[in-house]
């Protein structure tokens, strides 16, 4: 472990660096600090300072002062503290990366440089693990954005990926009245093995949408159009869980007076220290650090 040795920051002078992000990589660093290591951290979402945390000035500082960096999830975050070539030219060997949901495009960059690059979002383990923090903190905010209970509650889920497959696992218990719609036959074959009433994606229109108290989109594309929007009674809680462009104009659904909600991060701000210590395990195995 490295300790902090005056105010030259050409060396290595921190273990980890933390660049951009909001509260996993907070708690992140606050973490890594209680096992004794020193963070420097840029660009984070709220302020942070302690013994062994110190924040740094620019991008050029932070990457320069840690072997170690460690990046937002999603990676895109970082597109608020700096474009990604400007990112990658900084980034060179004795390197390591770690963020969630990296473009192709950039780790090209980095793998022509030879630097080793981790993606959080392209393990099996924490990628199921994010899902099912997700589902249990969509479920938190259905309750709290919704006049009604969940329980005994007409649900649909739309797209039956991860984290749909993770939400219906919770809303099968606390309803028999559970509906998930895609398109793909497959997973619609695996949805109706957990009960759910399953609906194909291109017969939407004709499952009679207002009868469903609460709505969770999880496709990140424009399923629920104008029309279908219409359809949907003002009473019901709608909930959008899509990366961009998201299943529904958010804007036009809340002109028609729906109470339709954009969730997007959720582990990050309804878990964001669970999380964090997922993120610390994933990073220590793979420097072959010790927890």
């Amino acid at each position: 472990m490295f300790f902090l040795t005056g105010t030259n920051m050409n060396k290595k002078t921190f273990d980890f660096t933390i660049i951009g992000g909001d509260m996993r990589q907070v708690c992140l660093a606050k973490l890594l600090a209680l096992k004794g290591y020193c963070i420097c951290h840029y660009g984070l979402c709220e302020p942070l300072k302690a013994p062994c945390i110190q924040p740094l000035d620019s991008l050029l500082e932070a990457v320069s002062s840690s072997s170690v960096c460690i990046a937002p999830i999603p990676f895109s975050k970082l597109l608020n503290k700096a474009p990604y070539l400007e990112f990658a030219d900084l980034l060179s060997d004795g390197h390591t990366l770690f963020a969630g949901c990296i473009p192709k495009p950039f780790f090209k960059l980095i793998q022509a440089k030879n630097i080793p690059a981790f993606d959080f979002m392209a393990s099996p383990e924490f990628s199921y693990w994010n899902a099912k923090a997700t589902a249990e903190s969509t479920l938190a905010n259905a309750i709290l954005l919704s006049p009604r209970t969940l329980f005994e509650s007409r649900c649909l889920i739309l797209g039956y990926g991860k984290c749909a497959k993770a939400l219906a696992r919770l809303l099968s218990m606390q309803t028999p009245y559970l509906s998930v719609a895609a398109r793909n036959p497959v997973q619609l074959a695996e949805a109706s093995l957990t009960g759910a009433q399953i609906i194909s994606l291109e017969q939407l229109s004709d499952c009679e949408l207002s009868s469903f108290d609460f709505i969770f989109n999880t496709i990140p594309a424009p399923i629920l159009t104008s029309a279908l929007l219409e359809q949907i009674s003002p009473s019901a809680l709608l909930l959008d869980l899509a990366s961009a462009p998201g299943g529904f104009n958010l804007e036009e659904a809340k002109a028609m007076g729906r109470n339709a909600h954009l969730l997007l991060g959720l582990p990050g701000k309804c878990a964001p220290l669970s999380s964090a210590e997922k993120m610390m395990s994933f990073i220590f195995q793979r420097i072959k650090i010790s927890s």
